[in-house]
C-alpha cells in the first residue's frame, strides 16, 4: 500500500491564517497528510533546519503568497532571503512538485515579494501559478490542481 504525500505549506504565517487553513482543509478532507510549521512538535534541530527539512523532505510543496515576504533571517544567509523564499529554494532543489498560489490583489504588496514572484513564474525558469482572490476561490484551485497532479503520477 503506498502511503499518502505529504503536502508542505508554505507561506507568512500570521497574516495568512485564513488561507492556510482553507488548503488545510482541503488536504485534510483528501485524507492526505499536512506538514505546516503550525503543526510542529517541539524538536532539538533549529526552526531553519526544521522548515528547510521538511520544505525538502516532502512530497509536494504548496506556496501561498499575497502581501509580505516574510522574516528575513541574517544569520548564515548573505542572500538575505525570506523563510519562504528558503522554503521554495530547498524544494526546488530537491525537484519537488511544487504549486504556487498568488493572491490577485497587490495592492499592498512588498516589493520583495513582488520581485520573488516574478522570479518563480519566470517563462523558461518558473512555474505555472494560480491566482485566487479569496480563501473559497483558493480551496478550490488547490483542490484542482492537487487532482491533476495526482492523477499524472
Amino acid at each position: 500500500m503506498q502511503s499518502q504525500p505529504v503536502i508542505f505549506l508554505s507561506s507568512t504565517v500570521d497574516d495568512m491564517q485564513e488561507e492556510r487553513n482553507a488548503v488545510s482543509e482541503v488536504i485534510i478532507a483528501l485524507k492526505q497528510k499536512i506538514s505546516r510549521c503550525e503543526f510542529f512538535a517541539a524538536r532539538t534541530e533549529s526552526p531553519e533546519q526544521v522548515c528547510l527539512n521538511e520544505a525538502t523532505n516532502c512530497d509536494i510543496f504548496v506556496g501561498i503568497y499575497k502581501d509580505r515576504y516574510g522574516f528575513v533571517p541574517t544569520e548564515n544567509n548573505h542572500e538575505l532571503f525570506s523563510v519562504t523564499e528558503m522554503e521554495y529554494n530547498a524544494a526546488k532543489k530537491a525537484k519537488k512538485p511544487i504549486l504556487i498560489f498568488i493572491h490577485k490583489d497587490a495592492t499592498n504588496r512588498d516589493s520583495q515579494l513582488d520581485f520573488f514572484l516574478k522570479k518563480i513564474s519566470h517563462f523558461s525558469k518558473g512555474h505555472f501559478r494560480k491566482e485566487f482572490q479569496d480563501k473559497n476561490e483558493l480551496k478550490y484551485e488547490f483542490h484542482q490542481k492537487f487532482q491533476m497532479k495526482k492523477n499524472r503520477s
